[in-house]
């Protein structure tokens, strides 16, 4: 059925750094090893969380937020 099952469960709306994510994400591609990282889009910035060690990074922060 379901290829994905619940590993982790982490409250992302308690975090200020991570508020106000885009629903969206992708799982970050490392060659040769399972994805831990999931990358979201802010209006000011690109984010990575790695869901393994709860980290947070960004990976790109504009200087000029995007309009919706």
């Amino acid at each position: 059925m379901d290829k994905f099952s619940l590993y982790k469960r982490i409250l992302l709306k308690n975090n200020d750094k991570i508020g106000k994510v885009a629903m969206q994400f992708y799982f970050r591609n490392i060659k040769g090893r399972e994805p831990c990282e999931i990358v979201f889009a802010k209006q000011d910035s690109i984010i990575t969380l790695n869901f393994e060690t709860e980290e947070i990074r960004f990976l790109c922060r504009y200087s000029a937020p995007l309009m919706k």
